[in-house]
């Protein structure tokens, strides 16, 4: 979830089956319904979840490289800029997917 937030992915930890603990789910929960408003179709979810993909190895390769599944730990190695670069990159497919739709303001 913080990688997801660091390159522009808004999503949230969701519960499910087979979960041990609520306060550790092992889902996600995309806005999907956002991303077709703004025209998304089924191969553009395809490029989305590729994105996902690159966000989570890399999620888990800094987990495995700190050799800790703590928060604290994760927060720790984020801050020290290590990963910079790549979660950089990451973010900027994000954007250049996310910039050939339009943004709806529904405030105007």
């Amino acid at each position: 979830e913080l990688i997801c937030e660091l390159v522009d992915i808004s999503l949230n930890k969701n519960a499910v089956l087979g979960d041990k603990s609520a306060l550790s789910p092992g889902g996600i929960r995309i806005g999907t319904a956002a991303l077709t408003t703004r025209g998304m179709k089924e191969s553009d979810f395809i490029e989305v979840a590729k994105l996902l993909d690159s966000a989570i190895k890399l999620a888990i390769k800094m987990q495995d490289d700190i050799g800790s599944k703590k928060l604290a730990d994760f927060k720790k190695l984020i801050a020290d800029n290590r990963y910079n670069d790549n979660i950089n990159e990451i973010k900027r497919q994000v954007n250049q997917l996310a910039n050939k739709f339009e943004f709806i303001d529904i405030n105007n």
